[in-house]
């Protein structure tokens, strides 16, 4: 007995199918056809199509009895099979930062490359989205595309590896993307620069989400997601001249004026900056050891002159409220 097989129509064109038969594999090509050994029992035969391949398939087997010179032949019984469509989804690639960010220009530059899996077109990048969220990152950034088109993120949470994190989010339509065909797969390409806030400096971290569809039915898609972490180093933004604001006074022997009525106010201009306060008593100021000079209320002790105050906005008032200056008679 030979058992043969081929496509039902010898129009047909598959891609080669191969064929398993008790260990042993045969490859049907298209226009082409097989010989099987004989006995073939249920569950014995099984077929493998090439990657990322779908559709019907439609396919006819012919038995052959040979005895001497009779021969008997079962013709065109149908084996016909379906493979259904699933999205393969994409790789997804959001390159490093070849340059230092610094929080001079706080433009993060952004390369995103997204090539689908499934390799015969029939799958296509539908959306992007990014979302942002860095420690600091107190207001929604925004995306500058090569061509200078701007748009802002919007509030949004997202689950990261399985914490709820709040950032930004934005899902960017096809006018970001640079579209390549390479025999009819269709890769993405985002490149452009996320604008962070004034005065932000860190960490911030980029995640982009690619959902790949179907072309032929929207409704099968897969999302595929990759994050890169970027750091914008911070800058000496200086003090607020604005918000700097000193008084003189008259003190006269044995009185003493506390610091924060003489600086009256003192910032930066970057609030997650730190400050530092140099002080010194002018020549013509009598310091007696013990009796005269700096003195803070905190530890009930005199401090030696010049007075160095370190910190933040909010520690250094404490300090100009605590340490006064005192004369002697």
């Amino acid at each position: 007995v030979r058992v043969t097989i081929e496509a039902a129509d010898a129009s047909s064109t598959y891609p080669d199918l191969t064929f398993s038969l008790n260990g042993s594999s045969y490859i049907l090509s298209s226009g082409g056809t097989i010989t099987l050994p004989y006995p073939i029992y249920a569950g014995d035969l099984s077929v493998t199509v090439p990657a990322f391949l779908s559709g019907d398939f439609k396919l006819k087997a012919s038995a052959k009895s040979i005895d001497g010179s009779s021969e008997s032949i079962i013709d065109n019984i149908p084996l016909n099979f379906t493979i259904g469509a699933v999205a393969q989804g994409s790789d997804v690639l959001i390159d490093s930062a070849g340059t230092t960010i610094t929080e001079a220009t706080g433009l993060v530059p952004v390369n995103i490359s997204i090539n689908p899996k499934d390799t015969d077109g029939s799958e296509e990048v539908g959306t992007v989205t990014l979302f942002v969220y860095g420690n600091g990152l107190d207001s929604a950034p925004s995306f500058i595309s090569t061509n200078g088109s701007e748009i802002k993120f919007t509030a949004s949470s997202e689950l990261v590896d399985g914490n709820l994190v709040n950032g930004y989010g934005l899902q960017l339509d096809e006018s970001f993307y640079q579209i390549s065909d390479s025999a009819g797969v269709k890769s993405v390409n985002i490149t452009g620069n996320i604008k962070t806030p004034q005065y932000f400096d860190g960490d911030i971290t980029v995640k982009a989400e690619a959902v790949t569809l179907e072309v032929q039915d929207s409704s099968k898609s897969k999302i595929d997601e990759a994050s890169q972490t970027f750091t914008v180093e911070g800058i000496s933004d200086g003090i607020d001249a604005d918000s700097f604001s000193v008084s003189g006074t008259t003190i006269l022997g044995s009185q003493s004026v506390v610091l924060s009525s003489i600086i009256k106010a003192l910032s930066p201009i970057d609030s997650d900056e730190s400050l530092e306060l140099t002080l010194t008593l002018s020549s013509e100021f009598i310091d007696i050891d013990g009796s005269s000079g700096f003195y803070d209320t905190s530890s009930s002790q005199f401090l030696t002159d010049p007075v160095t105050l370190s910190g933040t906005q909010s520690q250094i008032t404490s300090f100009l409220n605590s340490i006064e200056i005192k004369t002697s008679d």
